[in-house]
């Protein structure tokens, strides 16, 4: 079953803990940005240890990031 973020949650959240309003276009932009940093996170939990390199993580996010970007 996939977890995925809504467009409800970032709002909810977002007047909730941060009180910011957001248009629902801007709602929908977060949900998807989030859903794919916490599916990427959760790929590489299960693939890595970060206790013996805490950096690593940030590096492989980076490197995923702009491989998108770049279509490679």
């Amino acid at each position: 079953m996939a977890h995925r973020v809504s467009t409800e949650l970032i709002d909810r959240q977002g007047s909730e803990l941060q009180r910011i309003e957001y248009t629902p276009g801007r709602s929908a932009e977060l949900a998807e940005e989030l859903d794919v940093i916490n599916g990427e996170m959760h790929k590489m939990a299960k693939m890595r240890e970060f206790n013996d390199d805490p950096g690593a993580f940030d590096r492989i996010l980076r490197s995923r990031v702009e491989r998108k970007e770049t279509g490679s």
